[in-house]
């Protein structure tokens, strides 16, 4: 049964016992429940990699090309080492193949982000370590200045294409190299958002005012949602802009969090209209993380609400028809019950991404392959394998390209 012209499957899903503790000693989800979703992961994998070796595409970008699949191999790569009596040396060597190819990387682009920009495939070829010692720094060089001249002209602040992207781009590096970020690059990306945020006018009535393609949006992907995310990110809580401006920021999420649904979800632009959009890009799964980070940093319980109540929305109507994916699909939406579960330890929200992860393998191959991205990270096939990898260890799970390991 389901809801017919709706954007979502109608949930029947029998709701967990929140007592329920499905972790063993380890704090992975326990064997005998994860079976049906390792062997999902085993075949999927295989049909992934079928992709990659025959894949001629020129898009290197994480969001829809290869550097995306990459990211995804190297999760699976990581899955795997934690099962020793895994001994499929035919999937081995195609997954060792696979990241030992040689991709492009960095081609020239207009943006600076990570998902959509020059600056994240350059980054997934730094983790790959392929290069000489010399070639590693001159990369890391080129990649902090053609990164900076970039945001000098970029128009956007968002996630997928603008500042906010390019700042995730440094956490990531900061975070997964052995690399010094200078502390003025972050404080001088902040600034340039911030202006940008201060100088615009626009009828959504918050401090700070952001649009893309003359449209206020609220999501994650192109809105709000993701800007004051990343403003608002551990490590660059530090930087004296931030410091400085933290009020302003934090004025403009409450605003933002008005807007709510009588549903608990988010409007996906404003003024709102129509409440139908429960999903990571435009919707409340996207801002569940903005959420608990405003809850993390200002210690107001006014925001775990909001999270709540979000979540409650996402679990009835986030079973949704575009796939599985991570931009516009369940694997996306089953993260932000993992976010909310590792903010709170509430069993709860774990339970619920199980169950929406134990919905996802219970599908049909074709309903995995529906994007017109098919095996891409954020809109396929890629995404919803890294989501369950990560749902093995929950409290390690990191949306790619969106969370850093500073969240909790």
């Amino acid at each position: 049964m389901s809801h017919r012209g709706c954007r979502f499957y109608e949930n029947l899903i029998d709701r967990p016992n929140e007592r329920l503790d499905i972790l063993d000693k380890n704090q992975t989800i326990r064997v005998e429940l994860f079976q049906d979703i390792y062997q999902f992961i085993l075949k999927y994998t295989s049909v992934l990699l079928d992709h990659i070796e025959t894949n001629d595409s020129d898009d290197d970008s994480v969001y829809t090309g290869t550097s995306g699949e990459i990211l995804a191999i190297l999760k699976l790569k990581d899955f795997f080492s934690n099962f020793p009596g895994f001994n499929d040396s035919r999937l081995t060597k195609r997954i060792n193949g696979a990241l030992d190819r040689d991709y492009s990387i960095g081609r020239s682009k207009s943006y600076p982000s990570f998902l959509c920009g020059g600056t994240g495939p350059l980054v997934v070829n730094i983790l790959l370590k392929t290069q000489k010692t010399e070639s590693y720094s001159q990369k890391i060089y080129s990649y902090y200045t053609r990164g900076q001249e970039l945001i000098k002209d970029s128009s956007a602040d968002e996630i997928l294409y603008g500042r906010a992207g390019y700042l995730y781009t440094i956490l990531f590096l900061k975070l997964q190299t052995s690399q010094v970020v200078p502390p003025e690059l972050m404080n001088h990306v902040c600034k340039l958002i911030l202006e940008s945020g201060v100088s615009y006018t626009c009828e959504f009535p918050a401090p700070l005012c952001y649009t893309f393609h003359n449209s206020i949006y609220f999501g994650a992907a192109h809105g709000y949602v993701g800007i004051l995310y990343m403003l608002l990110d551990p490590h660059v809580l530090s930087c004296p802009i931030i410091t400085s401006n933290l009020l302003i920021i934090r004025q403009t999420a409450d605003e933002l969090f008005k807007n709510l649904f009588p549903s608990g979800n988010l409007p996906s632009s404003y003024p709102p209209r129509r409440d139908e959009l429960v999903q990571w890009c435009h919707g409340g799964p996207g801002a569940i993380f903005l959420a608990l980070r405003c809850y993390k940093t200002f210690q107001d319980e006014s925001y775990h609400h909001f999270a709540t109540k979000m979540a409650e929305d996402t679990w009835e109507r986030g079973l949704l028809r575009k796939g599985s994916g991570l931009c516009h699909g369940v694997a996306g939406n089953a993260y932000a019950f993992l976010a909310i579960y590792n903010c709170t330890k509430n069993n709860k929200y774990l339970n619920y991404a199980f169950m929406f992860a134990k919905w996802i393998v219970q599908r049909e191959e074709k309903f995995h392959l529906s994007a017109s991205r098919k095996y891409s990270l954020y809109e396929g096939l890629a995404g919803a394998l890294y989501f369950l990898c990560d749902l093995y260890k929950p409290s390690q799970a990191l949306f790619p390209g969106f969370q850093t390991l500073t969240d909790y």
